[in-house]
């Protein structure tokens, strides 16, 4: 089982970006306890570099993680438990939640992890983990389908499990041709978590009902597995793209891979995020604009990486949420912007949240939460899609909330305010 390790510091100038060009009103809150309590700064300005994993479990041993509040000499306002204080008063004091949104208990009795996919005929495909609870036991991956997000029924399952083992890890999208194209891993051996099972390769050309299936996944040099995660997105001609994560004591890399046989096939891999990055988000706005959003192992902030060479190469461009606020969706809409939703997983204040670019990711609205989840104490991973009506759909899974006290994927139809 993988153990802790220490990683990757936020910087003070990194720190300072984040603050001024990616939550502004953070920087009023900041204010405002710099005024009320003398020489205490929120974000700890003495110690603001430090991040500090401490006792955590990593993603390729458990699904999803909390993070844990600093304890440290620099005070109650200093370092990740000040960041996160300083977050938790700016959706409080500011009133940033979004009202009126459609919300439903779409599939019972499962951990979910959802992906969503937009099929040609209109309908949303949701590609989850059919068991409730995380991967510590037998489990597949299965397709539900729906028209609007309200009513699911369950279409196929493109990854089985064999013996004591599960499929859970998912990546899927579709291809140029119209099918569905699932890749998906798991865990086998003692207790769920002695080994990473290798990545399958499914396609579907009946929206999810039948499957073929390959391990056509050519690994990095020097890398034992990889998980895939997110969306498969499209490129020119053939081209198709996804993320997996390596996550090992000591080092978590991001990497996009890419099948230039429409999804048949899978290898160049190119890493996006060194060092301390795993579950990615990724988004093709055109040949010379590509983001990833990427969950950082230390302390699970989001950071932004873009390429300008259909992700040949990638480079660091800022941070876009507070920690504890993961992993991400990223989203391209109809009227040109580009939709962030993401988790947020602070004790007590689980939910799902989001954030609009309209320069293609080089500056952020402020954050808004789409919805409380009220109770939750295990929740998030959200999917979203546009509907033809506008409407925005977006899925999670939750343990529990006050009127469903189980694992479940939710859905939630809603607009964005922005």
């Amino acid at each position: 089982m993988p153990t802790p390790y220490t990683t990757r510091r936020l910087t003070q100038a990194e720190t300072s970006v984040f603050q001024v060009r990616t939550h502004q009103s953070t920087e009023v809150i900041i204010a405002m306890f710099s005024i009320s309590r003398p020489g205490r700064h929120p974000l700890g300005r003495n110690r603001s570099h430090e991040v500090v994993s401490g006792k955590t479990r990593s993603r390729a041993s458990r699904p999803a993680r909390t993070g844990r509040p600093l304890v440290g000499s620099g005070g109650p306002w200093a370092g990740r438990a000040g960041i996160a204080l300083a977050g938790c008063l700016v959706w409080l004091l500011l009133g940033v939640f979004h009202q009126g949104a459609e919300r439903f208990v779409a599939i019972d009795n499962v951990c979910a992890w959802p992906n969503l996919t937009l099929m040609p005929d209109g309908s949303v495909v949701a590609t989850i983990f059919n068991r409730p609870y995380h991967g510590l036991d037998v489990g597949d991956v299965e397709c539900w389908a729906s028209r609007d997000g309200r009513l699911w029924e369950k279409r196929g399952s493109p990854a089985v499990h064999e013996g004591e083992s599960n499929r859970m890890n998912v990546a899927a999208g579709l291809a140029h041709d119209g099918s569905l194209v699932v890749l998906a891993s798991g865990w086998g051996g003692r207790d769920f978590r002695e080994k990473i099972l290798p990545t399958l390769v499914a396609r579907s050309s009946d929206g999810g009902g039948s499957w073929s299936r390959s391990s056509a996944v050519q690994l990095p040099e020097g890398v034992d597995f990889l998980i895939p995660f997110g969306d498969i997105v499209q490129g020119e001609g053939k081209l198709l793209a996804a993320s997996f994560y390596h996550e090992i004591p000591g080092a978590a890399n991001a990497f996009v891979l890419f099948s230039r046989d429409d999804g048949r096939s899978w290898g160049e891999a190119v890493k996006i995020a060194p060092g301390d990055y795993n579950e990615t988000a990724l988004l093709r706005l055109g040949p010379d604009r590509w983001l990833a959003a990427s969950r950082s192992h230390a302390d699970g902030h989001l950071a932004l990486y873009v390429s300008e060479d259909e992700g040949k190469h990638w480079a660091r461009s800022g941070l876009l949420t507070l920690p504890g606020h993961h992993p991400a969706h990223l989203l391209e809409l109809a009227d040109g912007r580009v939709l962030l939703t993401y988790g947020i997983r602070e004790k007590g204040h689980h939910g799902i949240g989001y954030r609009t670019s309209r320069d293609q990711g080089r500056t952020w609205s402020r954050p808004t939460r789409i919805l409380n989840l009220e109770e939750t104490t295990d929740g998030g991973y959200p999917a979203t899609v546009e509907m033809a009506d506008g409407t925005l759909l977006t899925a999670y899974y939750s343990n529990r909330v006050p009127q469903h006290q189980r694992y479940h994927m939710g859905a939630v139809r809603w607009v964005s305010e922005e």
